[in-house]
């Protein structure tokens, strides 16, 4: 593996730039919370899905790529970006009238609910591992969400539709990128589509307005560059150095972190049941990501 052949010091970058991207992504709920308070939910997620494409365009046609692969690139990210632009509406929409912390680690789902869908195209049974890491996932978004108790709040519901179609979209870009060598060009038309999608929505239904220049266009600058340019240029490129397995533990600490830095900023605190289904939810995900590794695939259903 390559985590065990580069160089100490290449090793250390590599690790170093994880870690940083994890932490990106963990800030990036707070700052779509701090947005959301002068943005509507839709606006929002509009503007970073242009802004995003925007911002990126010169650095893709500064590398001259025939226009043929632009072409290509608008098809076959139509599907994938149109998935993405609703995942992230639902997603905002969830944060918007929920906990930063229920909204994350309700998102992590996503990591378990690949795997079903795997199961469901190829027509394979899963093992009993990964049924009880899918089982114990729900009982922890119950506990999570409080369904049994008055403080139960049904957009963290929504949440839960964002994080199936977020694994919709990882399987979607996972099968374009097969077909198209340039991540920059797969991302930036995605989120093309995205904005193309979430337009309508927007406009019909809270209409398109702009924020008075203030904070809220910070965050939403750092939602475009840290999180949608830089953390996942680095999220591509560290994929190709470490094993899938490993960059996916990594990513299960931004609930967590994500947890920390909510109660640090803004107070925001979980009962310790809600900390108890925070915990299954990992558990399930550590499990899901283990269980479908190919060595421990093996041992397992041994």
């Amino acid at each position: 593996m390559a985590e065990l052949t580069a160089n100490p010091r290449a090793r250390a970058r590599d690790w170093a730039e994880l870690f940083l991207a994890v932490h990106i992504w963990a800030g990036s709920f707070l700052a779509c919370r701090f947005a959301l308070e002068s943005f509507g939910i839709l606006t929002l997620a509009l503007l970073r899905f242009f802004l995003v494409f925007l911002v990126g365009l010169p650095w893709l046609l500064k590398r001259r790529y025939p226009w043929s692969f632009h072409k290509a690139w608008f098809r076959d990210t139509a599907l994938v970006g149109s998935t993405l632009g609703v995942m992230i509406s639902l997603n905002t929409l969830g944060l918007k009238n929920s906990s930063v912390s229920n909204t994350v680690f309700i998102t992590t789902l996503y990591v378990v609910f690949v795997p079903v869908f795997e199961w469901i195209i190829s027509r394979t049974g899963p093992s009993p591992v990964l049924w009880l890491a899918l089982f114990s996932s729900l009982v922890g978004t119950a506990l999570m969400c409080q369904v049994l108790e008055a403080q139960f709040n049904p957009f963290d519901l929504v949440t839960l539709a964002s994080s199936l179609l977020a694994a919709a979209h990882i399987m979607l870009i996972s099968r374009a990128g097969k077909k198209h060598s340039s991540t920059l060009g797969l991302n930036l038309y995605q989120a093309l589509w995205a904005g193309i999608a979430t337009l309508p929505l927007a406009y019909f239904t809270e209409g398109v307005h702009l924020a008075p220049w203030g904070m809220s266009w910070f965050w939403l600058g750092y939602l475009v560059t840290a999180v949608n340019l830089i953390a996942f240029s680095i999220q591509i490129r560290v994929q190709r150095v470490f094993s899938p397995t490993t960059v996916s533990l990594i990513y299960l600490m931004e609930s967590p972190i994500t947890a920390i830095m909510a109660y640090l900023a803004i107070g925001e605190t979980l009962q310790a049941t809600q900390w108890l289904g925070g915990a299954l939810i990992l558990a399930s995900g550590l499990a899901t990501i283990l269980a479908t590794t190919p060595r421990l695939k093996e041992w397992i259903r041994r």
